[in-house]
């Protein structure tokens, strides 16, 4: 029971932290800064869990890294099903968090979708978008069940290896904003000119007024001079 609850932990802090980072700082592909961020942020909360519920579980806070270790032996079917449960109730329980906390704080979610990927970077294509994400795992996996290996010894960098290798992968999955959070910003910026009550259309209509303004006081001035 303690490797399932360990594993619960671990994905709640995994989403928590890395999805939570997304939302606040957004996925900007022409910027690229949430990117570095986000990425940072899973990378920095697999170290953490790894050093953290690793001896107890093995970290492995996600089912596909579940299924590599069963595939290879290093666990059983009662385990692995104990912890794809575990994690699947993690990320629920992330997510909950996550949703309290923006709620409440009435904070803004830049991804419009509590950060989850989307198709927007592969033109909608389900295909390339599923190659992309079995590339992508299959590289994590071969990473984490390379260091975990018994038969080589990675000493105490093998956290900081695994939480290396998943920082790059958010670089590619996140490479453009999902089409929820295009909207949702296009909505926003059009709700703050309407509340600004001085858009574009009140300045082109206030021009014709200051002209006229203008020219009624050099009217005046010149009568005065006269």
């Amino acid at each position: 029971m303690r490797k399932y609850i360990a594993e619960f932990i671990g994905t709640l802090v995994l989403v928590t932290m890395g999805c939570g980072t997304a939302m606040l700082v957004g996925c900007d592909a022409e910027l690229g800064g949430g990117y570095i961020l986000t990425a940072l942020a899973f990378g920095l909360s697999i170290v953490a869990m790894a050093y953290s519920i690793g001896n107890i579980s093995g970290c492995h806070i996600n089912p596909a890294v579940s299924l590599g270790v069963l595939i290879s032996g290093g666990m059983d079917k009662k385990d692995f099903c104990g912890y794809v449960i575990a994690q699947i109730l993690g990320g629920f329980a992330g997510a909950g968090i996550l949703a309290a906390i923006f709620k409440s704080g009435g904070v803004t979610d830049m991804t419009g979708g509590f950060g989850a990927n989307g198709l927007a970077g592969v033109s909608g294509s389900f295909g390339a978008g599923l190659l992309v994400e079995i590339i992508l795992t299959f590289i994590f996996v071969m990473a984490i069940l390379g260091v975990t290996d018994s038969k080589f010894k990675h000493g105490s960098f093998g956290g900081l290896i695994i939480g290396l290798t998943l920082t790059f992968v958010p670089l590619l999955t996140r490479r453009v904003r999902s089409d929820r959070q295009l909207l949702q910003q296009s909505a926003e910026m059009q709700t703050r000119r309407t509340h600004s009550g001085y858009s574009s259309s009140d300045r082109s209509s206030a021009q014709p007024s200051r002209q006229s303004f203008t020219k009624d006081c050099g009217a005046r001035t010149s009568r005065l001079q006269d």
